[in-house]
């Protein structure tokens, strides 16, 4: 498959004037259109930094279809667009490096995608670039734009380590020091400046609703006032805890827990064929389940009001997690798994409990029923929760943390995620 099938070499340009100059090009390449128009992604708080950052920098993304070429026109921020014939670009970009690899170390063969870019840069003379997530082609433009430098703004735990990709970047921002630490336990040897950036949410749009507004929500949703509401706010993925989640809606079926289960999220196609088909008969027919399939962003919050706390038995480790960020600020204590970045913003006690992964159903089972039982300390753990978010996990907190970085102001990153006084 050669790069000509691939891609087409129009590019749109939008919102640039004549002789404009920028500090950073934003790389981002994800199956995602910015703006987002489904919920859960990264890239709402990209597209809240393009806006604030007023020009300053440009955002090179490629577009699948119309509709998601009209998504960007709604912008003010200056972006140039590559249409890309195919959704799946990281995959076909991925055979096509496997099947040149030796080749390609040999001859500087480089994806086609990462040309494509590094023209783009060139044109407009930019000599710092943000990547997005992107780290398959980092030692692509590390190799093609010697003079730039290369931050990677990584936003999953991991990606399969390799030092030399890592050691192509002068920077790496991370969400959490759990992710830092992960990687220089694995690579003790590299190179770029890591900078910890903790993710953040909008505690304007997600917050606490009063009493009244959160009975007006359960009657629309179908829930009773007097009903313990536990929401799961994520996709329905395996790792994600699927199997947990129906452990947990099974005990408590059995053991007549009042306890009804909002779980907020559609089915993730990486789950195998025969896991969905159960999954789904459950989600439909169990009488302690109310399941929302999927929701437009800006209703989530919604959701969130209608709960007493959340859980998120997550079995992968996490970078950070947006939703349990959206719990925080919604005033829920949040239930999770020990695992990756959430376990440095849920303190034990204070708006939460962390779960020992060996011992998840046992640990989760205890921490519900002791909120359940004492709701007191339900009541003293949401106003900690909702504390926390504001202070730590603010979507303006961690816009101002990115513009320093992007302005070199490293000193002024404010990343401490210790207990508000």
């Amino acid at each position: 498959m050669t790069a000509k099938r691939l891609l087409t070499r129009r590019n749109i340009y939008s919102n640039i004037r004549e002789n404009s100059s920028f500090e950073w090009a934003h790389i981002y390449l994800e199956g995602t259109p910015i703006p987002p128009h489904k919920y859960g992604s990264f890239n709402y708080t990209l597209w809240e930094l393009l806006k604030i950052r007023e020009g300053r920098d440009l955002l090179i993304s490629p577009y699948y279809t119309e509709k998601e070429y009209d998504l960007m026109m709604e912008s003010s921020a200056p972006i140039v667009q590559f249409k890309c014939k195919y959704p799946l670009i990281k995959r076909i970009q991925n055979r096509l490096l496997r099947e040149l690899k030796n080749e390609a170390t040999r001859h500087n063969i480089f994806s086609p995608v990462s040309i494509i870019v590094a023209d783009i840069i060139r044109e407009f003379n930019i000599k710092n670039i943000l990547l997005w997530n992107v780290f398959d082609l980092t030692c692509d433009f590390r190799t093609i734009l010697p003079e730039c430098k290369i931050a990677l703004s990584q936003r999953v735990f991991d990606y399969k380590l390799d030092v030399k990709q890592y050691d192509s970047l002068d920077y790496l921002t991370t969400l959490s020091y759990e992710q830092t630490r992960h990687l220089f336990r694995n690579l003790p040897r590299l190179t770029p400046l890591s900078i910890t950036i903790p993710n953040g949410t909008n505690t304007e749009l997600f917050c606490m609703p009063s009493k009244n507004e959160k009975s007006s929500i359960r009657r629309k949703i179908g829930i009773k006032d007097s009903e313990f509401v536990l929401i799961f706010p994520s996709k329905l993925a395996a790792y994600k805890g699927t199997s947990y989640l129906l452990k947990l809606i099974d005990i408590a079926k059995r053991r007549r827990y009042s306890w009804t289960f909002l779980v907020v999220g559609y089915i993730h196609r990486s789950l195998d064929l025969s896991k969905k088909d159960e999954l789904e008969r459950i989600l439909r027919n169990s009488n302690n389940v109310i399941w929302v399939n999927g929701v437009n962003a800006n209703e989530m919050p919604i959701y969130y009001k209608a709960a007493d706390l959340a859980v998120l038995p997550f079995v992968c480790k996490e970078a950070f997690s947006l939703c349990g960020c959206e719990a925080l600020a919604s005033g829920l204590p949040l239930i999770a798994s020990r695992a990756g970045g959430p376990k440095e913003f849920i303190k034990d006690s204070y708006n939460g409990y962390l779960c020992r992964q060996e011992y998840l159903i046992d640990d989760m089972i205890k921490s519900i029923l002791l909120l359940y039982k004492d709701r007191s300390k339900l009541k003293s753990m949401s106003a900690n929760a909702r504390k926390y978010a504001e202070k730590c996990l603010s979507l303006d907190r961690y816009l101002k943390n990115y513009c320093a970085f992007l302005e070199y102001r490293h000193d002024d990153i404010e990343n401490d995620l210790s207990i508000p006084e």
